[in-house]
């Protein structure tokens, strides 16, 4: 109980309420989506929460339920989520956030940020390693970004899927230069 609203010996009318109820174990956070990902989500779609009570964590959550009611001021729906941890502890009226993984049905080349070099005149290229035999050289190839997420960065142009590109020690090649490659882990 978090309040008491009348005294005792008060007459009340019928629909006063008396006291406030809150709910500490089992709940839920509501969060508002826009209704262009309202197909792509289903209860099995993937959902990471943060809590500014805990800044700097992430949890796994699970979508419980998916109100198909838009609210037409915002043109978003509503989803309710649970904690997969049960062992956070939660009280009414916490700010959280969250990323929902949604499957787009894209497919592209993903690479990692540390690869991309940006200059001055908007252009953004890699260094792609040619591999002839034993000996590797790299060239510099221009590309096109797009959505970025994790330190990772999709390219949508200049790019192919099988191409070895250098992610460390990049800043100071040059065309034609001589490598060895060090693959990670």
């Amino acid at each position: 109980m978090s309040r008491r609203l009348v005294e005792q010996g008060e007459w009340i009318q019928p629909g006063d309420t008396v006291v406030e109820l809150i709910a500490t174990e089992g709940l839920r956070i509501d969060f508002r989506v826009p209704q262009s990902v309202y197909a792509k989500l289903d209860k099995s779609t993937k959902i990471l929460i943060s809590l500014d009570a805990l800044p700097g964590r992430t949890f796994d959550g699970v979508i419980e339920t998916i109100i198909p009611v838009t609210d037409p001021g915002t043109r978003t729906f509503l989803i309710r989520a649970m904690l997969d941890d049960l062992q956070v502890k939660l009280a009414p009226g916490m700010s959280a956030s969250a990323v929902l993984r949604l499957n787009t049905g894209t497919r592209g080349v993903v690479i990692h940020r540390d690869a991309l070099i940006r200059y001055p005149d908007g252009r953004v290229t890699v260094w792609a390693v040619n591999q002839k035999g034993e000996s590797a050289t790299v060239s510099e190839q221009q590309v096109q970004t797009g959505l970025s997420f994790n330190g990772m960065v999709t390219i949508t142009k200049g790019l192919a899927a099988d191409t070895t590109i250098v992610v460390q020690g990049n800043e100071a090649l040059r065309d034609g230069q001589s490598v060895i490659i060090k693959r990670e882990e």
